[in-house]
């Protein structure tokens, strides 16, 4: 076990680990078959400015079982007390049972739990990564995020739903129209997006969930889809994400987390495509199972979406990446500090003991000094 929670303190900041504060959802009904509408809202709780909280982030885990075995193993030891898992897309090669039962098996295999024995996908499971529960516990709850490889089986829809059935009953859980939703956990809101199936109404969705934090005490804004708006490698430009952007920069979000490109890269804080002081920092983490690419670090490209078009150059805005590495990243927060430090296994994956490569802070509670504060 490394036994190795990251926790950052500044001054006036108190990281010890104190109560959970639970998370309030829309309940409605499931509308039909195909549809789950519990609205576009979210009943806000008390942010709780008190105690420290710890995630982690993980993505495009679909094609090697045992490299994402490994990561498993490897992050339930960095920090089994962690209270949420985010896989931020291609869960899976092509949304498929056999596919969704061998991830399920992964989950219970490296940290099973018999204290807590749940059915999922029919099958009776054991794992600290719940992926059936709608609220927060003494468990490491499990995400999903919607990414292109998920939605290719005819019936990836139920599939999902079957295999993530806490999150179903969150936000707005649409075949057709998207799958997202936001989660409030002390001081932090964490919003997951469906960059496959975009709409104007989920961009309202957006709009009004960023809106009324500022109201509830919440200090962190993170918000995660697959597609990389500004990514600084093979892949194009997720340009519908410029509506986005805009809505991230207008609210200050802190941490845009994506996935799809198999590689990790992180930004400066942006604003229109440059580095600027209090901007959103842009995490890629898709390092998973998936083969794994290069990052282009010397890349220029161009977003472009109705009026707004973003250039951007990779050399001027990349303050950390790696290629070719599997990887996952480990976060830590409280009312004033975020802290993280992601860790990867070599590309020969000789070794399965996890390496720390990049380790960052954000710091104090005005949106202007959010930019990073240490950085290696």
């Amino acid at each position: 076990m490394f036994g190795l929670v990251l926790l950052l303190g500044l001054a006036g900041c108190n990281l010890t680990v104190g109560k959970l504060q639970l998370s309030a959802t829309d309940t409605a009904m499931d509308s039909g078959t195909d549809e789950q509408d519990t609205g576009t809202g979210i009943v806000w709780p008390d942010a709780g400015l008190g105690g420290s909280h710890s995630f982690f982030v993980i993505g495009d885990t679909r094609s090697d079982q045992v490299v994402f075995e490994t990561n498993l193993r490897s992050m339930y030891a960095v920090d089994p007390g962690a209270r949420a898992c985010f896989n931020v897309g291609d869960i899976t090669a092509a949304g498929k049972v056999a596919e969704w039962d061998a991830h399920h098996l992964a989950l219970s295999t490296v940290a099973p739990d018999d204290s807590v024995p749940f059915d999922v996908g029919g099958i009776v499971r054991q794992s600290r990564f719940r992926t059936d529960v709608s609220e927060w516990g003494d468990y490491i709850r499990y995400f999903g995020v919607v990414g292109n490889h998920d939605v290719i089986d005819g019936d990836w829809y139920e599939n999902w739903n079957d295999y993530l059935p806490g999150q179903s009953g969150l936000g707005r859980n649409s075949k057709s129209d998207g799958i997202y939703f936001a989660q409030v956990l002390g001081s932090a809101l964490f919003v997951v997006l469906d960059s496959q199936h975009t709409s104007e109404e989920q961009t309202e969705w957006l709009r009004n969930t960023l809106a009324g934090a500022g109201s509830h005490g919440i200090v962190w804004k993170l918000v995660f889809f697959h597609h990389p708006v500004y990514p600084c490698n093979s892949k194009f430009p997720f340009h519908a994400g410029l509506a986005w952007v805009e809505i991230f920069e207008e609210y200050g979000v802190d941490i845009v987390f994506n996935g799809h490109s198999h590689t990790y890269e992180r930004t400066c804080p942006m604003i229109g495509g440059v580095c600027a002081a209090g901007g959103v920092t842009y995490i890629n983490s898709s390092g998973g199972g998936a083969m794994t690419r290069a990052v282009i670090p010397d890349k220029q490209g161009t977003v472009s979406f109705g009026d707004r078009t973003d250039e951007y150059d990779c050399a001027q805005i990349l303050e950390g990446y790696k290629g070719y590495w599997y990887h996952f990243c480990h976060f830590s927060y409280d009312n004033c500090a975020l802290s993280m430090s992601c860790f990867a296994h070599n590309s020969a994956f000789v070794s399965k003991v996890p390496i720390p490569f990049d380790t960052t802070s954000w710091g104090q509670l005005t949106r202007s000094s959010r930019s990073p504060i240490a950085s290696k």
